[in-house]
């Protein structure tokens, strides 16, 4: 099930079914639809968990890698511009742009967990928020945990631990790039 369609689904038909319904009813199926929510969540969240697990630490070198390579490939030819024919320019520049492209794909790809995954949680923190009469009472205190685990720990995609894969990774790694081929550029 999709998280979001089902917050949107509770929220948006909501108010049509308190009046063409009991309310009892209502808060019944509004209630089981949120125990569906948070049960695709945590299953999100526990595969998301074992893919850290199995590739974070392939992710760490491939980031590393690509960082290295595109410092190396931009900084060589700058540097001894005087020394390389044009051609060998060109495949080095060509070379820099085919890695600078697989940075930021990988870097959007991965990081569009993080965003959906607080879109989710801030869909059910209105909905508790705005129309907490459409829920079975018994159910606050396992949302509301379920809202403290995930906004403290969002669902995301991470380098064995070291940093969350978001799509601000890419400005902070690309800051980096820029900052070692200026440090590199002004050692003699």
């Amino acid at each position: 099930m999709d998280a979001c369609r089902i917050t949107q689904e509770i929220s948006a038909n909501g108010n049509e079914r308190l009046g063409m319904t009991m309310k009892g009813k209502a808060v019944y199926q509004d209630s089981q639809k949120m125990i569906i929510l948070l049960d695709e969540f945590q299953k999100l969240a526990q595969l998301v968990t074992d893919v850290n697990r199995a590739v974070g630490p392939i992710l760490l070198v491939n980031f590393g890698q690509l960082i290295l390579m595109i410092c190396a490939l931009v900084f060589l030819p700058i540097k001894y511009s005087q020394h390389f024919e044009w051609n060998s320019t060109l495949v080095f520049s060509g070379n820099a742009v085919v890695f600078t492209i697989r940075l930021v794909l990988l870097t959007i790809c991965l990081g569009d967990v993080y965003p959906a995954g607080i879109e989710v949680n801030m869909r059910i923190a209105k909905f508790i928020i705005s129309q907490p009469h459409r829920l079975n009472p018994q159910l606050f205190n396992p949302i509301l945990g379920h809202l403290s685990v995930f906004s403290a720990n969002p669902i995301s995609f991470s380098a064995w631990g070291f940093f969350p894969i978001t799509r601000g990774t890419l400005l902070g790694t690309l800051s980096v790039i820029s900052t070692y081929i200026v440090v590199l550029l002004q050692v003699k």
